[in-house]
């Protein structure tokens, strides 16, 4: 019995805790990234071997208890090795504008709740550089350009402190593009992106209803 009280208190514990809010409504987070190429030539999806990285960086904004928008820009390495003929690497710049709907919304979980899911769908775009060839062998060149692309995907914030989080987000890259592989087959080339980051929380809660001059947290 004490055992199962234990684990409740615990499970109790973790879902009730801090966040972005009303109070903390802007976020700056610091990313890396592991993008994966899915299209004509395979699927690089949970492939670590090469392994390609991206580093960037984030902001968002809190909207109400159930949305936030976020601002997500990244920079690095994107490619794709089956083998020594089948094979590319470029440099890829990516910008998505992301809403996120958030299960932490006092509807699902709590609102100050310590592990917070979330599902994110927006718009952007990905510049790829030129293709280049691994260790001087014959691969298959990229065509440099610019994408729109059409994010879709889902993620989990871990709410350490008031001011400081950490989240796990994967994202479906859907482009409009299926040329950059120099390869068409009437299908659209994609790519996901696993992004690890941390994020500081700021904002300073001013809200006082009854116009008694005292903030309301502080009434």
């Amino acid at each position: 019995m004490k055992k199962l009280v234990t684990l409740t208190s615990a499970i109790l514990l973790i879902f009730n805790v801090y966040g972005q809010n009303v109070e903390k409504k802007w976020s700056l987070g610091l990313l890396v990234g592991k993008p994966e190429y899915v299209g004509d030539l395979g699927s690089g999806f949970l492939d670590f071997v090469p392994h390609y990285a991206t580093i960037g960086v984030t902001g968002a904004r809190y909207l109400s208890p159930s949305f936030d928008v976020a601002l997500q820009v990244e920079y690095g390495d994107y490619g794709y090795f089956q083998d020594w003929t089948t094979n590319f690497l470029a440099s890829m710049v990516n910008g998505n504008l992301l809403f996120k709907y958030k299960l932490n919304n006092g509807y699902i979980l709590q609102e100050n709740a310590r592990v917070a899911p979330f599902l994110a769908v927006g718009g952007g775009f990905a510049y790829f550089t030129q293709g280049r060839d691994l260790n001087t062998r014959p691969g298959i060149r990229t065509l440099a350009g610019t994408d729109l692309t059409f994010p879709i995907g889902a993620g989990i914030r871990f709410n350490i402190f008031p001011a400081l989080s950490i989240q796990y987000q994967l994202l479906a890259n859907l482009t409009g593009s299926d040329m950059r592989d120099l390869i068409i087959q009437g299908t659209p080339d994609h790519f996901m992106n696993h992004t690890v980051g941390i994020f500081v929380n700021l904002g300073v809660d001013k809200t006082d209803s009854d116009l008694d001059g005292v903030l309301d947290k502080y009434d």
